[in-house]
């Protein structure tokens, strides 16, 4: 069977075409990858240290005197979490791209706060037909559907608009010239809680308000602020419901998995129709979206630290729904979802600060209630708690802010009976202003670059000169006193003490192929080897023919997949590479 498809115009046999132009297109691509001939280096560098604590010390240095220059540096990347378009961009390009992406994001957050608002507005449709008469039609709906439509119907609609936003954020992230999978997830997240927290949480709590007293202000409009004091507790029920609807179905969403249900069968069937999708599809695992997961819940805790004061009843379901969320999380996290790009644990403690914004709203909101009421002494003490809350805050941020993205040097020793020698191939990345470079050869000797092209390097981890060696503060931590545990955990857990939970496996390093370290960091379009082209095997053996045709054009396979009776492609296992 030959088969013919149309080239510029006119059709021409497919084998022929593959075998005649094919192997030429591919010497020229194997020429091009050698010699980079025709190609411009990109304006970043990788380089690879002998081990962790000469990585830091690259890492943590300020290498030139001039701003920008070596700017941004990550470490300890693997090379498929770069996001390789933005190693190309030069300071100039990154400023302004920075700027677009955080103006965008603002203009987003400023814009959608009219169909937040409209959304705030139907949770107390009730309290505003006391003066817009035209929307009383909505008394001749069943008492049912009236309860669906002013209780769920605003949560449903809020959820709806929050799935949104988060691939728009997401490439502003990358638009901003993040270099880094796990980049673009933190200044997603960082962009995305403060989505939440103003659109979900400030203006649903203000046009909800607003909304609740609407007839009274229009009577006594000099009360204005009095009133919305006053009724402010009231928009709590639209959180309440809130919570309950997240606990619920959030937990049951997450255990049911219904996205990745449609996904696998419906999309399957309408789009895998290769036995190489098949593959993919049955076999690839997906991890959080951690840049996206966070903020949801992060914003859930403001709410409940803001209203937990002015609507205590507010923390009974917060606690059910956190709990059922924590449960569901627990399951999918250990049996059902895959490990994400590696962030190093930076998530979590920006979430925990992110945290601190619902004590401050709590806070000016009890404010603004006492001076509102003129309780002064109030007031006062309100404005000192403030205070003092943000003295802790600025103090923990300058405390645990440079801990989050460094190694400290007292933690890169082994654990004690483990042995020390380790494979370690640690790497620490920089893109700068001025030439550009394409790799490190031009940093290094003749010497280190042998080095470099060696098998995986061997080191004693006592050979590692650390400048100040570590110690704890207490040999024993169960003997600290309780209220030390809670103020002082560094004494009651040590860095050393939590070392003995890390099992042995933890420090057993994988052996790297060393063809693969020397090319792991090079531009994908210059290592990448062609894909064997993986087609299924039928009855009347096409696909052995079509192999043979094509040998020497371009790898073909039929291993491991084939047509069952009915037709269709199914694979019995992996792909021929």
């Amino acid at each position: 069977m030959r088969i013919g498809v149309p080239v510029f115009g006119k059709k021409v046999d497919i084998v022929d075409y593959c075998k005649d132009k094919l192997p030429r297109l591919n010497e020229q691509i194997e020429e091009y990858q050698s010699t980079l001939a025709g190609t411009r280096p990109m304006n970043s560098i990788a380089v690879e240290f002998e081990n962790q604590y000469y990585a830091q010390l690259a890492y943590q240095t300020t290498i030139h005197d001039l701003p920008y220059f070596f700017s941004p540096k990550h470490t300890n990347v693997n090379p498929e979490d770069i996001y390789w378009p933005n190693m190309r961009i030069f300071w100039w390009e990154r400023l302004m791209r920075a700027n677009g992406a955080v103006t965008a994001i603002v203009a987003l957050i400023t814009l959608w706060a009219i169909p937040v608002a409209f959304v705030g507005l139907v949770s107390n449709l009730t309290y505003l037909t006391n003066k817009m008469h035209w929307l009383r039609f909505i008394y001749k709906l069943p008492d049912q559907l009236l309860g669906l439509v002013t209780s769920l119907l605003p949560t449903v609609m809020l959820a709806v608009l929050m799935m949104l936003l988060p691939m728009f954020i997401r490439r502003m992230g990358q638009i901003s010239g993040c270099l880094t999978t796990q980049s673009v997830e933190y200044f997603t997240q960082q962009a995305y809680c403060a989505f939440q927290v103003i659109q979900v949480f400030l203006v649903t709590t203000i046009t909800s308000s607003f909304a609740s007293t609407v007839t009274q202000i229009a009577e006594r409009p000099t009360e204005a602020m009095e009133l919305l004091s006053a009724n402010l507790p009231k928009s709590s029920n639209f959180y309440v419901s809130y919570m309950v609807l997240q606990g619920f179905s959030v937990a049951g969403g997450t255990l049911f998995q219904v996205v990745s249900l449609i996904l696998f069968y419906l999309f399957s069937a309408m789009f895998d129709n290769t036995a190489r999708k098949l593959w993919t599809r049955f076999n690839d695992i997906g991890g959080y979206a951690w840049g996206t997961t966070f903020p949801v819940y992060t914003n859930l805790a403001v709410i409940f630290l803001s209203y937990s004061m002015i609507a205590p009843m507010i923390m009974i379901f917060t606690f059910a729904g956190f709990s059922l969320i924590y449960i569901a999380f627990l399951y999918n996290a250990t049996y059902v979802f895959g490990k994400s790009a590696d962030a190093l644990g930076r998530y979590y403690p920006r979430a925990l600060f992110q945290t601190l914004v619902g004590v401050y709203l709590g806070e000016v909101c009890q404010l603004g209630m006492f001076a509102v009421s003129k309780t002064w002494g109030c007031v006062v003490l309100e404005a000192i708690l403030i205070g003092f809350t943000v003295f802790v805050h600025l103090h923990l941020n300058r405390a645990y802010d440079h801990l989050m993205t460094v190694v400290p040097n007292t933690v890169m020793r082994p654990l004690d009976g483990v042995s020390e020698t380790l494979s370690w191939t640690p790497h620490a990345h920089a893109q700068f202003k001025g030439q550009p470079l394409s790799s490190c050869d031009d940093l290094m000797s003749e010497e280190k670059r042998e080095y470099t092209d060696s098998k995986v390097h061997e080191y004693k981890a006592s050979r590692v000169p650390l400048l100040v060696e570590g110690y704890d503060f207490d040999a024993d931590g169960s003997k600290v006193g309780l209220i030390t545990r809670i103020l002082r955990p560094d004494k009651h857990y040590t860095f050393k003490s939590l070392q003995a939970y890390l099992p042995p496996a933890f420090y057993e390093f994988p052996k790297e192929d060393p063809e693969w370290v020397k090319h792991a960091y090079d531009l994908p379009d210059r290592s990448a080897a062609c894909p064997t082209l993986w087609i299924p095997r039928d009855p009347m053996g096409l696909s052995s023919k079509e192999i043979k045709n094509l040998n020497g054009a371009i790898k073909v396979s039929d291993e491991n997949a084939h047509f069952d009776e009915r037709g269709k492609i199914v694979w019995t296992g992996p792909p021929p590479e």
